[in-house]
């Protein structure tokens, strides 16, 4: 009777084995069947705001932008009810995020004309309840701030703080997929801005917390606020970004130069940030990006202008 019982375990032992493998992974959730009901509560809106964290937009991508739009507009919301009772920090955190919100659904291709009319909205809603300025001055040079471009808010938990001061300053451009038109509105180099910020924070390896320059230039020779100079930057590969400012100019100029006023523009800011930081004028503290790293940027003809740049002072 043993001897059988054991033959017995034997044959079921392989069985078992399968059995433990795992279980056929759960089924995403499918959209929160509040979308489009109206204004949301807070346990609503905690409910979408899971759902875009996890699985599900990846399997409802038609129901993405909807469920983004209502978390912003739910954000928004309790900041115009809360707005005189709680902290002024929390309100500009809501704002902050719902702003952020709002322009992901404009920048998104995907978005339909309603719901980039709703998107347009709220960022007109969320302006006029912060009541920030959209120019501030950076190491005496008038500067956009991000809520000009739309940024979104950064993740300090995927930054690093700055603690020292910096010693090093490195030009990139954006070699962006399509031509950049140097005649354009702002509102177009605030788009590029965002793109920028959007690849840098959900698709670049690794993904960063926040846009990884510092500071950008368009072709109208407008500087951009990009990162605050109080964390690191990620913008020239590992041990690179430690102690350097990075500072992108807008377009392609591999072959050609950029415009005569972002070269001014680019001038200045170097300039300045070297001033305000003791760093030299010479090829040990100014780089372009190709120097610290195998690419192509900044460009080989601005790359020849950081060159004589260095050598001019």
């Amino acid at each position: 009777m043993r001897r059988r019982l054991g033959i017995a375990l034997v044959l079921l032992l392989p069985l078992a084995a399968c059995k433990s493998g795992g279980a056929p992974a759960p089924e995403p959730p499918p959209p929160p069947a509040i979308l489009g009901s109206g204004t949301l509560g807070w346990d609503e809106l905690g409910q979408v705001e899971a759902w875009l964290e996890g699985p599900g937009p990846d399997h409802y991508p038609e129901a993405r932008l909807e469920a983004e739009l209502a978390l912003a507009e739910g954000r928004l919301s309790f900041a115009k009810q809360d707005g005189g009772s709680a902290p002024t920090a929390t309100i500009s955190r809501r704002l902050a995020s719902a702003e952020s919100g709002f322009r992901s659904v404009l920048a998104d291709p995907e978005a339909s004309t309603l719901q980039r009319q709703r998107a347009k909205a709220g960022v007109d809603q969320t302006r006029a309840l912060r009541g920030r300025p959209e120019t501030k001055v950076v190491s005496g040079i008038p500067i956009k701030a991000r809520s000009a471009w739309g940024a979104r808010a950064a993740i300090p938990a995927m930054l690093t703080a700055q603690r020292t001061g910096y010693r090093r300053l490195t030009v990139h451009h954006s070699a962006p997929p399509a031509a950049l038109p140097t005649n354009a509105g702002e509102g177009a180099y605030a788009d590029e801005i965002r793109r920028i910020q959007r690849y840098h924070m959900e698709q670049a390896s690794p993904r960063c917390g926040d846009i990884g320059y510092h500071f950008l230039i368009d072709p109208k020779g407008t500087v951009y606020e990009g990162r605050s100079l109080s964390w690191q930057g990620a913008h020239a590969g590992g041990t690179n970004n430690v102690d350097n400012i990075g500072i992108c100019v807008l377009g392609d100029f591999q072959t050609s130069m950029p415009t005569p006023a972002a070269l001014k523009a680019l001038e200045k800011l170097l300039e300045e940030l070297r001033k305000e930081n003791g760093i030299p004028r010479d090829p040990q503290h100014i780089f372009g990006h190709q120097e610290l790293k195998d690419t192509a940027c900044p460009g080989n003809a601005l790359m020849g202008w950081i060159k004589r740049y260095r050598t001019s002072g």
